[in-house]
Formats: C-alpha cells, sequence, structure tokens
C-alpha cells in the first residue's frame, strides 16, 4: 500500500468573466461635466443633490458656488465658495447610500414601474449584485 491520495480542499466557484461589485458603482468619468447628477457634501448630515448646468448655482449659508466651479473638477475634490463666500462644498458621485441620505423623504413605495426606472439609472449590468431591504 502506498501513501494515501492528498484531497484537495474545496474551491469555491467563481465567475471570472464577470465584474466585480466595485466596478458596477461610481461614475463612468471620475470627472464632473454638465448635466451630472452631484450629491453636495456641505457638511455632517448635510448633503443635497443637484444637476450640474451651465449657468447654474448652489447657495448655502456658507456662500454661492457656481456650477462652471464643479466642472472639470474630480469628484470628492474641495470647491470654495465665490467672491465673499467663506465655506466649502464636496461634490461627490452619486451612490445608492448617498442618494438616500441626500434626499428629503426617507421612505417610498416603490412599484414596477419606478423600480424600472431606478435600475436603468444604475447602470447595471450582468454580474452586480442587487441588494434590496426593506423595513416592513
Amino acid at each position: 500500500r502506498g501513501p494515501a491520495p492528498e484531497v484537495p480542499a474545496p474551491v469555491r466557484p467563481v465567475a471570472p468573466d464577470l465584474p466585480s461589485s466595485a466596478s458596477c458603482i461610481g461614475p463612468a468619468n471620475p470627472t464632473i461635466a454638465y448635466g451630472d447628477l452631484v450629491i453636495i457634501y456641505e457638511g455632517y448630515n448635510r448633503t443635497t443633490s443637484t444637476i450640474i448646468k451651465k449657468e447654474g448655482k448652489h447657495q448655502n449659508q456658507y456662500g454661492t458656488f457656481h456650477h462652471e466651479d464643479f466642472v472639470g473638477k474630480k469628484f470628492g475634490q474641495k470647491i470654495s465658495a465665490s467672491k465673499g463666500g467663506r465655506g466649502w462644498i464636496i461634490p461627490l458621485s452619486p451612490t445608492p447610500e448617498l442618494w438616500t441620505v441626500s434626499l428629503k423623504h426617507r421612505t417610498q413605495i416603490l412599484y414596477k414601474a419606478d423600480i424600472s426606472l431606478i435600475l436603468s439609472h444604475l447602470a447595471l449590468r450582468p454580474g452586480c449584485i442587487v441588494i434590496e431591504a426593506g423595513t416592513g
């Protein structure tokens, strides 16, 4: 009798052709352009959303922020207020978590038409993982 054959360790099946979940999140372009949806971080527990437009502006208690100052900047780069302003904001790429935090109303019944629109805006591809978590 010879030595006992080695038993291979169990291998977890992996699909190498599928994208990782990280590739399904974030903007295709890391710089801000006109027409982009941006989550504006103004401070702890204070976020809003806006679409970058020509001649658009965002105002808060710390100053005025012209949308033209956003264009060409990277998501996450600090932007200072225009003349006379004393503050700054940080434009962030929209993620499901940030989008939820920036909304004024936290709950909503979702119908099939709503879900279809949301999924189309998420730019999901085969292999992306979607987790739905309800509280009711």
